[in-house]
């Protein structure tokens, strides 16, 4: 069974194509074989009528003639795969042996005429598994001793057909009485059955089997592209790329459920640039009161309670002006082009260090990835600098496996505890102990990261180590 699920294709092309081509096998095999059963019928009648036409002919003949002709007109009526003699006897019992038998002697008697009933003997084998006959029937005279295509005592004089290879048993027996007493008999052999699929026929259905997998192929390929296409701009929709309407064609199942991916597409940009306008205006706005309130505190008296108001007015501005450049650079819509992670991550390493901070960069394998190069630079600086930071110094690895490109940031800092690390990526969310006010931080910056990570396919996991904390960022390689 693994065999052959290995095997099956995954797609759906292959796996019509193969479904239609075991449907088409199998009925050509059924078509074949009913074909054959009626061939082989329609040459066993033909083959009978022939003999009962001879025999006709050949009864009539020797009761009009003299004896001295009868030898040889009945060896000329001899070709196979019949054979006929005279001889003193039938070599037929005298009663036949099945209804069969009886239906055709009444058949044979009402063709030759009132004269012959009851002189007529047959036995056919056609219709069941040919039988000996009766031992006291079965001297024969010594024609039929000759030309017997099969005896009972010895099976070595068998005959055999020359399109099957089967021993040729006898096929249709006759015995006529003529009008001096003696018996006309007759022993046919099976027929030659020619083979019912010739070159032509072969060649037939080989064609037509060519030209329907054609069909079949086009008509597949007509299905799967448009669904090849719905699958690649939702891969992108998801990694936050601008995707643009995809155009409806193909079947109309498909049709219709590409235009409820058009809808849905729709409704979410909408809904982004919604969220995105209100945030922006909900921060602009903040702006004027800020002012007002800075403003009126700066009229009066200097006193610890005036630094206090002032450094946290400091800090709604300072928020509200992160909130705005989050939501400037949401709007902005960047084009996606490939770029080699590993030289885009060297370059940041290299910008930060000229700046003096203690960063090292160790290069991976080859790892090129379609990405929004901007905003990819902002997750991976702030990456850095919050390492920087909290953590003394950065250290940043490169590497890829079978799950996609991994990132790893790793700092000689106190680390974040357990029950902390899901909370750290929400907005505003800040670690009093380690990053506090003081420090300049207001708590967006691993909620940006997580979103353009997110955005690109990608995942990010926070791991303690002793000490520090590391930081890894799988994304989606080619």
């Amino acid at each position: 069974m693994a065999f052959f699920k290995r095997l099956w294709p995954s797609s759906l092309a292959g796996q019509m194509v193969i479904v239609v081509l075991i449907t088409l096998l199998s009925a050509q095999a059924i078509s074949l074989w009913i074909l054959s059963s009626a061939h082989r019928n329609v040459i066993y009648d033909a083959s009978e009528l022939q003999l009962i036409q001879r025999t006709i002919t050949l009864t009539r003949l020797l009761d009009e003639t003299p004896d001295i002709y009868h030898s040889r007109m009945v060896e000329a009526a001899s070709t196979a795969p019949a054979t006929f003699w005279l001889a003193r006897n039938s070599h037929i019992p005298e009663e036949a042996e099945s209804r069969l038998d009886q239906r055709f002697i009444a058949k044979l008697s009402r063709e030759l005429g009132e004269p012959y009933r009851g002189r007529v003997r047959a036995w056919l084998s056609r219709y069941g598994k040919p039988h000996c006959m009766h031992p006291s029937h079965r001297r024969k005279s010594e024609e039929w001793a000759k030309s017997s295509s099969r005896t009972c005592r010895n099976p070595s004089h068998r005959r055999f057909d020359s399109h099957s290879g089967k021993p040729a048993v006898p096929f249709v027996n006759f015995s006529i009485q003529l009008n001096d007493g003696q018996w006309l008999n007759l022993s046919a052999r099976t027929p030659s059955i020619p083979p019912l699929v010739a070159r032509q026929t072969g060649l037939f259905l080989l064609l037509s089997g060519l030209m329907l997998m054609l069909v079949i192929i086009l008509m597949v390929r007509r299905i799967t592209r448009p669904l090849g296409e719905l699958t690649q701009s939702a891969n992108r929709l998801g990694l936050g790329e601008t995707v643009p309407s995809i155009k409806e064609r193909g079947p109309k199942d498909i049709r219709q459920t590409i235009q409820a991916f058009n809808r849905m597409h729709d409704r979410l940009q909408r809904f982004v640039a919604d969220r995105t306008r209100m945030l922006a205006a909900l921060s602009h706005d903040l702006r004027t009161p800020i002012t007002t309130l800075r403003l009126r505190i700066e009229l009066l008296e200097d006193s610890p309670e005036k630094e206090r108001l002032l450094a946290t007015l400091e800090e709604m501005q300072a928020m509200t002006e992160a909130t705005l450049s989050f939501a400037r650079e949401a709007a902005k819509q960047e084009d996606t082009r490939r770029v080699d992670i590993n030289a885009l991550t060297a370059s940041i390493c290299d910008d930060l260090e000229e700046l003096g901070m203690p960063v090292t960069f160790h290069e991976g394998p080859d790892a090129v990835l379609p990405c929004r190069p901007v905003s990819l630079t902002r997750a991976i600086r702030n990456l850095i600098e919050n390492a920087v930071k909290y953590g003394e110094m950065a250290e940043v690895v490169l590497n890829r496996d079978s799950q996609g490109i991994h990132l790893t940031f790793s700092d000689k800092g106190p680390g974040i505890p357990e029950a902390m690390m899901d909370k750290v990526f929400e907005p505003f969310y800040r670690l009093e102990s380690s990053r506090n006010r003081d420090t300049g931080g207001i708590g967006l910056g691993l909620a940006i990261t997580r979103t353009i990570i997110h955005n690109h396919g990608g995942t990010i996991l926070l791991k303690n180590l002793n000490p520090g904390l590391q930081v890894t960022v799988i994304l989606p390689g080619e």
